[in-house]
């Protein structure tokens, strides 16, 4: 699977993972998005939790 795949697969997952009612299909949800994509889990609850807080571009610190 590919990088532009990958980040479309992200984002199908995240409304279906956001929409989901229980912790238990939240979990298959992961299970399912870790066999298809091959991160780990935390990995995988990171990607479907992150939201684009700012542009990139500066680094911590502010400077």
């Amino acid at each position: 699977m590919g990088p532009e795949s990958v980040r479309e697969y992200v984002k199908v997952m995240r409304e279906r993972y956001r929409a989901a009612l229980t912790k238990r299909a939240r979990g298959a949800l992961l299970d399912e998005f870790c066999e298809v994509t091959g991160f780990h889990r935390k990995a995988a609850i990171w990607r479907l939790h992150a939201t684009r807080k700012s542009p990139a571009g500066r680094g911590r610190g502010g400077w």
